[in-house]
C-alpha cells in the first residue's frame, strides 16, 4: 500500500491545466450546432409547438382515447351478453328512371287471349279462349308474384271492369242468349250475377267500374247508344243517359271513371262528358277520336294524321288534348315523334306523368309503349319483343305503376317511372 502512494503522489504534486472556461463553452456547444450553423455566431434556444400543431396533437389523442373506450366497452359488453337478432328491414323498392320489361308471362296450354283485359289493385285479367276447344275463361296475373292463373267460364266473357275486390264482365249473348252481368272475385269465383237481356238486342258494349257505380253502354238495333248506371249491390239499372250515336265503336277504352265524371268515346267520332250523379251531358266534342285517356290536366285522344290514308292500318296517328272541362282541342301533336312511333298508335291510360301510348314501328317491325308528356314530346319509350309483335291491347294500372300488354302467346309486365320532373 506503501508503494502506491508514493507512485500516486507524483500525479499530486501536478498543477491542473485550467480547463473551468472550457468545460462550460462546450456544455452548450452540442445544442448550439443542432440548431444553428457555426458562421451563426450567436444561440437561440429551440422553439416552442405553435397553436394549431398542439390542437392536432391533442385532437389525435382524445379520439384514441375515445376509440380505446368503445372498444373496451363492446368487449365487455358482449363478453357477458347472449346473441341478439337483428331485424333487417328490407330496401323499399324505387321506380325505375325509365319504363322498362321487368317480366313476360306465358299463358298455359291450350289457352290464348281474347280481346279485352282491365287490371287495378295490382291485378290484371284478360280474357282467354281454348285452342282446341270451345272452352273460354278468365286470366288473372298477381303482379306481387308474377303468377299467371286462368279460371274456366261457363261462357264467352268480355267488357271487363276491374275493382280492387275482383273483375266485372259481361258473360253470353251469342245467337241471341241471354247477356248476364257477372262478378268474379280474386279466386275466379262468381260472387254478383244477374241477368241483364235476353236476344239479340240491345248489345252491351264497354264498361266502367267504381265501388260504387258500374257504368254500361247499351247499343239498340237502330243504333241509338245510352250509357247505362247500374247500382253493383243491388245490380238494378238506376239511371240511363242516351249518347245519341248510330255507329257505336266496340273499345276497351270507352268508358272511363275519372276526374269526378264519366268519359265516353262513343263511335270513334263523339268523346262525352258525363255528371256520375245527375247522368246530365257536361260537355262533348266531335274530333273523330279513336281512343282516349283522361289525365290530370287534359283528356287525351289519337286520331288518323288527316294528312294520311285513313284505310291504313299503320297510318301515322295524332294526339289531341281536350280541356277536362269544356272539351275544347288545346293542343295537337304528331304520335311520329323522335322514331318511336311511325305505326298505328292508341293511348293506353294515364299515369306516372304521362299519356301512354301503345303502337307499332313498322320501320322496325316492332310493338312499342311510348310515354307522351304533357307539357311536350315522347320522352322514353319500351320496345316489346318480337314474340310479343302481335299484341291484341293494353291496360294501365295507376295503383300498381304498371302497364300489361297482352300479346298473341304472352303478357308482357313494364314497370312505370316515378312521374316526370
Amino acid at each position: 500500500m506503501t508503494d502506491l502512494r508514493k507512485r500516486l503522489d507524483v500525479v499530486n504534486k501536478l498543477d491542473p491545466p485550467k480547463m473551468w472556461e472550457e468545460v462550460q463553452r462546450r456544455s452548450v456547444q452540442p445544442i448550439q450546432e443542432e440548431l444553428h450553423a457555426p458562421e451563426h455566431g450567436r444561440f437561440e434556444p429551440p422553439r416552442a409547438p405553435s397553436l394549431t400543431r398542439r390542437i392536432l396533437i391533442a385532437c389525435v389523442a382524445l379520439m384514441v382515447a375515445v376509440a380505446s373506450f368503445i372498444f373496451l366497452t363492446r368487449a365487455f359488453r358482449h363478453a357477458n351478453s347472449e346473441p341478439v337478432a337483428r331485424t333487417v328491414t328490407p330496401t323499399p323498392s324505387v321506380a325505375p328512371k325509365n319504363a322498362a320489361i321487368s317480366k313476360v308471362l306465358t299463358y298455359p296450354a291450350p289457352w290464348e287471349p281474347n280481346a279485352d283485359m282491365s287490371a287495378a289493385n295490382g291485378v290484371a285479367w284478360i280474357t282467354v279462349g281454348s285452342t282446341t276447344d270451345a272452352r273460354t275463361g278468365l286470366a288473372r296475373i298477381d303482379a306481387s308474384t308474377d303468377t299467371l292463373t286462368v279460371f274456366p267460364t261457363a261462357g264467352k266473357l268480355g267488357e271487363l271492369a276491374a275493382v280492387d275486390d275482383g273483375v266485372w264482365g259481361m258473360e253470353g249473348g251469342t245467337s241471341g242468349g241471354p247477356r248476364v252481368l257477372v262478378k268474379f272475385d280474386n279466386a275466379g269465383t262468381i260472387v254478383a250475377k244477374a241477368t241483364l237481356s235476353v236476344g239479340f238486342w240491345p248489345i252491351y258494349g264497354p264498361m266502367a267500374a267504381t265501388s260504387a257505380a258500374l257504368w254500361i253502354m247499351s247499343t239498340e238495333h237502330s243504333g241509338a247508344a245510352s250509357l247505362l248506371h247500374i247500382d253493383p249491390t243491388t245490380l238494378q239499372v238506376i239511371g240511363s243517359t242516351p249518347i245519341d250515336t248510330s255507329r257505336f265503336q266496340y273499345s276497351r277504352e270507352v268508358v272511363q271513371v275519372a276526374d269526378g265524371a264519366v268519359w265516353v268515346l262513343d263511335d270513334g267520332r263523339e268523346i262525352v262528358k258525363v255528371d256520375p250523379s245527375t247522368g246530365a251531358v257536361l260537355a262533348r266534342a266531335s274530333v273523330e277520336a279513336q281512343s282516349m285517356a283522361v289525365g290530370t290536366t287534359a283528356v287525351w285522344a289519337t286520331r288518323h294524321d288527316p294528312n294520311m290514308p285513313s284505310g291504313e292500318w299503320n297510318a301515322p296517328r295524332e294526339l289531341l288534348a281536350l280541356d277536362l272541362n269544356t272539351l275544347q282541342v288545346i293542343g295537337t301533336s304528331p304520335t311520329v315523334v323522335g322514331g318511336y312511333l311511325t305505326g298505328a298508335s292508341g293511348t293506353i291510360g294515364y299515369g306516372s306523368g304521362g299519356v301512354w301510348l301503345l303502337g307499332y314501328d313498322r320501320t322496325m317491325n316492332h310493338g312499342v309503349v311510348a310515354r307522351y308528356l304533357p307539357s311536350g314530346p315522347i320522352d322514353q319509350s319500351v320496345r316489346l319483343p318480337r314474340t310479343a309483335s302481335i299484341f291484341s291491347g293494353a291496360v294501365i294500372d295507376t295503383s300498381a305503376n304498371l302497364i300489361w300488354v297482352a300479346a298473341a302467346h304472352s303478357v308482357v309486365r313494364i314497370d312505370l317511372p316515378g312521374p316526370a320532373r
